[in-house]
């Protein structure tokens, strides 16, 4: 009902001697401070009522109540009048929470009651855990019957309480941090940052534990770390003293909990170049003239021992001579191991020290420990005479027939002390039914070495061979030399037909001889291991292992032939199976028996 109507009633009451607002009128009940109708010796009083919640409410700080706080205003009396269009006015009064209603938002909300005289707000309690209270009243300053204005007679302020509790983390997401690089043993640049969340969205308030999982670094401060208004928690993280590619890790966690953890990665860059150390050994020997049996090598590192990578070594001969990689000097930067190595160091044809410096230049140079570093070697006289040679490669070889070798023959010619003397002339000649060379004669290397220039096989399977010769009256032995290989055949090019054909035997009845063929290459030479097939052409008849495997002659015989019924000609056809891809036999070839009446007459025998 609304107050217009209320008056309606009221002034009907005035001229009934308040006969027309009994409900209005409590003779009993004269509260001070109330005004009083002339004609009606009781107030007008307004009652509010909490119709919902009906007790105090829990549940997770920064939640909405499931059910909307909701009131309702009466004019109280002998029965309660619902009173429309009132202003109630909602406040929230402790824990920070936020109010709807009436189509705004904020700490306090108006909202008038509706036919039923009711009003509701919806109201979402503060992110802290702990008491929220809402204040509920209805002012009177609005509310007249006519010209007189309506006194609160109770339950105007009301207190609505709802009991805020912890939020639990729902996710963890990392927000920055994954993945950097830093210098070994340095904080990583973005501090690395996480934020929770529950349903609600952000979670601000819970404690977020960072822990080194790998690498061997460290948090700066404390490992637990409260997250801020954002729900977000970071640290600083110093990665450990190693380098390397995500040599380093750390996990954020919520309450231990597996399923709230995550982890963060980071590499390791190593630091400026502070030692430089040698690897190869500082001093060696070596003949002079030759190479030194370890070429200098060397590994820069920063202050934790990681490889510095990519910095320039000069390396350079001393003053008695030799060479580093054929030159002087030469410049090489350091791999991913840090090291730095020059590929040769050839010594002086004098006997005598040679060194070289291995140096880094530039304003880091005076900062590294170690450089320049050195090394030394003894050059040795070169060689006595030569005494002997022996073969050094090549010797034992399988290749086929006419092709090229690939490993040429070589000759090591060395003193009495097993020295190797260079520049000696050796002559190099093939053997019987060996093919031909080329570069005949070869001279011995620092090595003491002399390699053949080249030599393709003949056409001969079986051993085939060169001779070496050294100088006549050198004093070397042996006084000639043989680097043998086996020349095997080529592939299957032909079907020769040995033993079996042109038989003449009663019909029915098998061949006395067996047919026999062989296989051959290109040049000739039996082919073992290579299958044969033989099968009825003509004639009828049967055959018995019919699939046969030369042997080591390269021959293939047939089990057994045993002709067909009748009198007359009948054929027998021995064949290569093709290579897989091709169609066509490598060769056949076609055997004869004839069935006849008569005495037989038996083939060729192999």
């Amino acid at each position: 009902m609304t107050l217009r109507e209320i008056f309606a009633g009221v002034a009907v009451g005035l001229l009934a001697g308040c006969a027309g607002c009994p409900e209005l009128c409590d003779p009993q009940d004269e509260r001070p401070g109330f005004l009083v109708d002339p004609a009606c010796a009781e107030p007008y009083r307004v009652k509010l009522q909490i119709i919902e919640p009906d007790e105090e409410v829990a549940l997770s700080a920064g939640q909405s109540l499931p059910v909307p706080p909701r009131v309702r205003v009466v004019l109280d009396g002998a029965s309660d009048i619902p009173l429309e269009g009132a202003r109630v006015r909602f406040q929230v009064v402790q824990g920070g929470g936020t109010l709807s209603g009436g189509g705004v938002s904020g700490p306090t909300v108006d909202v008038h009651t509706d036919a039923q005289g009711e009003a509701s707000v919806g109201w979402q309690v503060g992110p802290v855990p702990g008491v929220n209270q809402l204040r509920v009243e209805v002012p009177t300053t609005d509310l007249h019957l006519g010209d007189a204005p309506v006194g609160l007679a109770f339950g105007s302020p009301a207190i609505i309480t709802a009991q805020a509790s912890v939020r639990v983390a729902a996710s963890i997401v990392k927000q920055a941090g994954d993945s950097g690089a830093a210098q070994a043993g340095t904080p990583l640049p973005v501090r690395p940052r996480v934020r929770l969340s529950d349903e609600l969205g952000a979670l601000p308030g819970q404690m977020v534990r960072f822990e080194v999982r790998n690498g061997g670094g460290s948090i700066t401060g404390s490992p637990t770390v409260t997250t801020d208004a954002s729900g977000e928690a970071d640290v600083e993280w110093v990665l450990g003293q190693g380098a390397g590619t995500y040599n380093n890790r750390l996990a954020a966690i919520v309450d231990d909990d597996p399923e709230l953890e995550v982890e963060f990665v980071a590499s390791g860059i190593a630091g400026p170049a502070v030692i430089l150390v040698p690897i190869t050994p500082a001093t060696q020997t070596a003949q002079a003239g030759a190479d030194a049996p370890l070429p200098p090598r060397v590994r820069l590192a920063d202050q934790f021992d990681n490889s510095v990578v990519g910095v320039d070594v000069t390396f350079t001969v001393g003053a008695t001579g030799g060479t580093v990689d054929d030159a002087p000097q030469v410049v090489i930067a350091t791999d991913a191991s840090g090291i730095a190595a020059v590929g040769r160091w050839t010594l002086g044809s004098a006997p005598g020290t040679y060194d070289v410096a291995a140096e880094v230049f530039g304003p880091e140079a005076g900062t590294i420990n170690g450089n320049p570093a050195s090394f030394a070697a003894t050059a040795t006289p070169a060689h006595g005479p030569p005494v002997s040679m022996a073969v050094a490669q090549g010797e034992g070889q399988s290749l086929v027939v006419g092709q090229a070798v690939q490993v040429l023959p070589a000759v090591r010619v060395a003193d009495a002390q097993d020295r190797p003397v260079p520049g000696v002339v050796l002559l190099f000649t093939a053997g019987f039914d060996s093919g031909v060379i080329r570069g005949g004669t070869a001279t011995t290397d620092a090595s003491g070495i002399a390699t053949l220039g080249g030599w393709t096989l003949g056409p001969m399977a079986g051993t085939q061979y060169v001779i070496v010769t050294p100088p006549s009256g050198s004093g070397i032995a042996p006084a000639n030399l043989a680097v043998s290989v086996t020349a095997v055949p080529a592939a299957p090019r032909t079907i020769v037909k040995v033993a079996g054909d042109n038989q003449v035997v009663p019909p029915g009845v098998a061949v006395p001889v067996r047919p026999t063929v062989e296989v051959r290459d290109q040049f000739g030479n039996p082919v073992p291991g290579v299958s044969v097939d033989f099968a009825i052409e003509s004639g009828g008849g049967s055959v018995s292992g019919g699939s046969q495997t030369t042997d080591g002659l390269g021959r293939a015989r047939v089990g057994g032939w045993t002709l067909g019924p009748a009198v007359g000609t009948n054929l027998l056809v021995a064949m290569v199976p093709p290579p897989a891809g091709n169609a066509m036999a490598v060769s056949m070839v076609v055997f004869t028996a004839t069935g006849s009446g008569g005495a037989g007459v038996a083939g060729e025998r192999p």
